[in-house]
């Protein structure tokens, strides 16, 4: 909770989940030990009644009123949005774990830092583990008849557990962090434990002598290995190797606790250790409302954060699970009523998550909640209703002009581009509906053609896709139609998720070879007819319009950053607008679409104009702001074209 908190308090505070994952691992085999039956069928159904009970109520609680805040404050966008709700949704049937594994390589999904339900990921962990645990556990290690079979259950722990140890040390990092598979060794180091002190008879109450000396070695290297992973660790290299720390160090601490007495409690501790389940589900909510709210960059907030999540927590101890857990009424029920109850239960909530993804826009309190002014998607309607559809077709999104609409006129326009030019649909939308244009718009994120030269190589991937959309539209164009290359070629002030602007470094400036590269394979096109325009980067801000458009976060300290000024940005373009120019040179049947000015009239760059917003993100044109650029667009397009000179100057040439 510290470190979710201010992550400068405990450095390593996110350790605690390994902390977690051993403790669990040795508690559930406790349990398992527990359970009084000779049949596999009952020993199953009596502890997935308990893990039902123990888990469920507090945890759908959490998640139905979570939900209702998460519909109230934040953001009415695609993904930013709906990643929570998925995520929610896959919270209660323990697959968060899997979402967010999933939307980590989502270029618009929301950060974790903003998903109201990432810290369910290691839940998910949880109850995937137990529900296969329970198999080998029972057969090879608490079966009443397994005395035999001890040794091999213990082999086969120590095996999954190697196995998994070395999946966390071999798979891509986001992998490892997320999945059961590279998180089963540390939960199998509390079986372990468990099995190999041999305490399945004695429910950790008996003290079985150790000499002091091996207690004393045991605490001195649990504190050294423990307190190393909660100050030292490094999240990019996690599970493996850091985790081994914590986790080592937890099996210390649980070894001293067990054959030692259990001379580590203290009053506090014990208060936090009874409410530590609905403390985790309840802290990580507080905090990411408080992000997309008032924020958590002063002391007073962070300890409303630390006192709120204090309160939900123990209100959810007291309130939820001490009395389901001491009701008499649920232990008359059978384990097969327990078990039917919580999937009913889990079918509500999920039911209830999905309904409220549909009427968000009409609950929300948001500003963003109009999708016909902030989304960068959302369908092109006119008058009466008529609409432009967009359809995927052959790796594109396609515009035709509908029937209600402006008669075709037979041209068709090609984008091809990164994120930038995904978002230009609402533009493609209004061009087929209005001037009859078909529009085909191949996006894909991350992968502009010709990007910056100071940026990270393209990937194959992208090379791959800028290839393949190149020859589509080699294969499709005409005499007459466009093709459009828009993208992000200029380093970002921040992400929207990021709390401090980032140093500018002065960009690299493009090479000859890829110039010319360039103009070599837009050549065809050009002598066929096709017009070939490179747009002129566009305003970026320093703050995401959709984090400060509201009167529950504008005072939110991320958005008090200054706007840029007209002359910062263009400086910061200044490479890619010198770039058009020599292309020019080169090539002078090129063209170039500057749509600075209507985005940005004044010397500085303000996110709204007319009150409206011009980005969502920081970067990524609104609705409205693609209505604003749609008649010059329109004109830009159909105008006839003029003779180009030689630009020999370095300005935006047009």
């Amino acid at each position: 909770m510290l470190y979710h908190i201010d992550r400068h308090l405990l450095p390593g505070g996110f350790a605690g989940v390994d902390v977690f994952f051993v403790i669990s691992g040795f508690v559930v085999s406790l349990a398992s030990a527990s359970l009084d039956s000779t049949r596999l069928a009952g020993l199953l159904a009596t502890f997935y009644r308990r893990r039902v009970i123990r888990i469920f109520p507090a945890l759908l609680a959490c998640v139905i009123i979570t939900q209702l805040f998460s519909v109230l404050f934040i953001p009415v966008l695609p993904n930013r949005s709906w990643d929570g709700d998925w995520t929610g949704i896959a919270s209660v049937l323990a697959a968060s774990n899997i979402v967010l594994w999933n939307s980590a390589a989502s270029y618009f999904a929301a950060a974790p830092d903003f998903n109201p339900y990432t810290h369910t990921w290691s839940l998910g962990v949880e109850e995937q583990f137990y529900t296969f645990f329970p198999f080998i556990g029972f057969w090879f290690l608490y079966s009443r008849h397994a005395a035999r079979r001890v040794g091999g259950g213990i082999a086969i722990i120590a095996a999954l557990s190697a196995a998994s140890l070395a999946a966390a040390a071999l798979t891509p990092q986001t992998f490892a962090f997320y999945m059961v598979i590279t998180r089963f060794w540390e939960l199998g180091i509390g079986v372990l434990l468990y099995a190999v002190l041999d305490l399945r008879d004695q429910h950790c109450d008996p003290i079985v002598p150790v000499r002091p000396r091996l207690l004393q070695g045991a605490a001195i290297a649990g504190v050294a290995l423990l307190g190393a992973g909660l100050l030292f660790s490094d999240p990019l290299r996690f599970p493996w190797p850091y985790a081994l720390l914590p986790v080592f160090g937890t099996a210390l601490f649980i070894f001293l606790a067990v054959r030692g007495g259990g001379g580590l409690a203290h009053p506090a501790m014990g208060h936090f250790g009874r409410i530590s389940y609905s403390l985790y589900l309840w802290h990580w909510p507080v905090v990411v409302l408080m992000r997309w709210t008032v924020g958590l960059d002063s002391v007073p907030l962070k300890l409303a954060a630390f006192l709120g999540s204090w309160a939900l927590g123990y209100a959810s101890f007291r309130l939820i699970e001490r009395p389901i857990r001491q009701s008499r009424w649920i232990a008359r029920l059978s384990s097969q009523a327990v078990i039917v109850g919580g999937l009913a239960a889990v079918g509500l909530v999920v039911t209830g998550i999905a309904g409220s993804i549909a009427i968000r826009p009409h609950l929300a309190l948001t500003v963003t909640r109009d999708r016909n002014v902030w989304s960068m998607i959302y369908q092109s309607t006119g008058a009466g209703g008529c609409t432009a559809h967009g359809s995927r077709q052959d790796g594109a999104q396609v515009f035709v002009p509908p029937a209600c609409g402006a008669q075709p006129i037979g041209r068709t326009l090609f984008i091809i581009g990164d994120s930038h030019a995904m978002g230009y649909q609402r533009l493609s939308g209004n061009l087929a509906r209005l001037d009859g244009i078909a529009v085909r718009n191949f996006g894909e994120t991350g992968c502009p053609v010709l990007p910056r030269p100071d940026a990270t190589a393209p990937s194959a991937h992208c090379v791959g896709f800028v290839a393949q959309s190149l020859d589509a539209v080699e294969r499709q164009a005409r005499s007459g139609d466009w093709l459009f290359l828009p993208g992000l070629r200029m380093p970002r002030y921040r992400e929207a998720w990021g709390e401090y602007l980032e140093a500018r470094v002065p960009s690299k400036p493009y090479g000859d070879a890829d110039l010319r590269e360039f103009v070599a394979r837009m050549r065809p096109l050009l002598d066929r007819g096709v017009a070939v325009i490179l747009e002129v980067p566009k305003p970026i801000y320093t703050t995401a319009p959709m984090r400060c458009a509201d009167w529950f976060n504008r005072t939110n300290a991320y958005c008090r950053e200054a706007s840029p000024t007209a002359a910062d940005i263009k400086a910061r373009a200044a490479v890619v607008t010198a770039a058009w120019v020599r292309l020019r040179v080169m090539e002078p049947r090129l063209r170039v679409w500057d749509a600075f000015p209507l985005l940005c009239p004044d010397p500085v760059c303000e996110p709204f104009v007319l009150g409206q917003p011009v980005t969502y993100d920081g970067d990524h044109l609104t609705a409205w702001a693609q209505d604003r650029l749609t008649p010059a667009f329109r004109g830009y397009l159909l105008a006839p074209a003029h003779p180009d000179k030689t630009v020999t100057a370095p300005e935006y040439p047009h």
